[in-house]
């Protein structure tokens, strides 16, 4: 068991990663561009879940408009892909498809962060919209089952202007911060 990490062993990641420099231990040394000739240019976040329809009803209170959607041939979703712009430049997406077994969102590791202009509205509109207010979190579920709950937003030193933490109809994590 590590009691404490050394220097040597914590990676710093400079702010922008086309200038990677020589940052020692072993750091990559050249910028990316140069190590990579087809760099990756996009990511999209892709969650198993147990309804696909009711995953883009609740990002959809998030601001994430269905983009293309797949049904069986009895009309239910098995797969579908969401997006927003929030009003700025730039896309946040999403991707859902129906999981083969029972969603245990502790399993699963997922924790969805995104950023909105107004934590603040945007955490009025959920309750306005049904989420139930979980209060201040304390590492408790929260009611609903712990399910489409969300906390009341706090102010960490990583995100000074607030954060607030939702749970989906499946049991993610949804941080979402405001950056000023």
């Amino acid at each position: 068991m590590v009691d404490r990490l050394r220097a040597a062993d914590v990676l710093v990641l400079p702010s922008r990663l086309e200038n990677w420099s020589d940052a020692g231990a072993g750091v990559m040394s050249a910028p990316m561009s140069d190590r990579c000739p087809a760099p990756v240019y996009r990511a999209v976040t892709y969650a198993h879940v147990a309804d696909v329809d009711a995953a883009l009803a609740f990002y959809g209170l998030l601001g994430f408009a269905p983009g293309h959607v797949l049904r069986t041939a009895t009309g239910r979703a098995f797969w579908a892909s969401a997006g927003s712009t929030g009003g700025r430049p730039g896309l946040a997406e999403l991707f859902f498809a129906c999981a083969s077994g029972p969603v245990k969102a502790e399993e699963q590791a997922v924790l969805f962060y995104l950023y909105s202009a107004d934590v603040a509205a945007l955490r009025a509109h959920l309750l306005a919209s049904g989420v139930h207010d979980g209060g201040v979190y304390s590492g408790q579920a929260g009611p609903g089952d712990g399910r489409r709950v969300a906390f009341e937003i706090y102010h960490p030193r990583h995100m000074e202007c607030g954060e607030l933490r939702v749970v989906d109809p499946d049991g993610y994590v949804v941080l979402i911060g405001q950056l000023e």
